[in-house]
């Protein structure tokens, strides 16, 4: 049973868990947050933590190895249970410490090239993985995060385009579906009700072990960049390089804040290319 009102870390780990992050996020933020408690304690309570808890947090996760992003992914994990209590002065009367986020270093922005899906199809079909296909082929289409996709109910999938309703910000929006999605949508979608998970025969922990056996049979095993977020990122450089507004593509994928898909717009858009000739005149 959750308390209401708790005090004590671990406690209030389990409300935000049931109102927020139940509703949508990544399972890794709750994974995150977890050994946030475990290695803080579960007794501790909030408001015994202060900046020098914090610096201590960061020590520890560096100790472990961990880059400046994964450790700033903690962190942020640790700010939004911070801020949870923060908001209620009438039961916490707690003011959060200042978080000093650690820089982290720019790296170039991977996606999937077009010989490189051609590649992924083409071994997904070799191998006879053909969910593995049609759940990668939707990420690349669709732009959705790994969670929302596995996450999707048949009942949001319609001819032309999906509605989601558990999401990172958890706001609610519409995708638009390409022909080839909107094929597996509908094979999918047979014989199941609308409450069903479209890949509900899809493991969780399937889309990591197929996107790793991929990177490796593609020798890029130690290219940390080419993640499953990269599919994300290759449909956000196509509508960038067909002239889509970036208000659009940010609307499209979810994002909150629109320096994100400026920065990918710097990155992964050719459209200076289409300038160059002034140069060569």
């Amino acid at each position: 049973m959750i308390k209401a009102n708790p005090k004590e870390l671990q406690e209030v780990y389990k409300l935000v868990c049931s109102l927020q992050w139940d509703l949508g996020r990544d399972q890794s933020v709750k994974d995150r947050a977890k050994k946030i408690v475990e290695f803080l304690g579960n007794n501790t309570y909030v408001t015994d933590i202060d900046s020098s808890t914090i610096d201590g947090l960061k020590s520890w996760l560096l100790n472990k190895k961990l880059s400046q992003a994964t450790v700033n992914r903690y962190l942020s994990a640790l700010s939004t249970m911070l801020t949870f209590c923060e908001d209620r002065p009438e039961v916490y009367n707690y003011k959060k410490p200042k978080i000093r986020w650690l820089k982290e270093p720019k790296h170039q922005l991977r996606y999937v090239t077009y010989e490189e899906e051609k590649e992924m199809i083409r071994l997904f079909n070799s191998w006879g993985m053909q969910d593995d296909k049609d759940f990668f082929i939707m990420l690349i289409d669709t732009g959705l995060r790994l969670s929302e996709l596995q996450n999707l109910k048949v009942g949001d999938c319609f001819n032309d385009r999906v509605t989601l309703t558990q999401t990172k910000t958890n706001e609610s929006r519409g995708v638009p579906l390409t022909k080839r999605c909107q094929e597996i949508v509908k094979r999918l979608s047979e014989n199941k009700t609308s409450g069903r998970e479209l890949f509900e025969h899809f493991a969780r922990w399937r889309p990591n072990s197929s996107w790793r056996k991929f990177r490796k049979a593609m020798k890029l095993e130690n290219d940390k960049r080419f993640s499953i977020h990269a599919c994300r990122r290759t449909l956000v450089s196509r509508l960038l390089n067909g002239h889509v507004p970036e208000k659009v593509i940010q609307t499209w994928v979810g994002h909150s804040d629109s320096r994100m898909i400026e920065r990918y717009g710097k990155v992964l858009s050719n459209t200076l290319l289409d300038f160059v000739e002034v140069l060569e005149q």
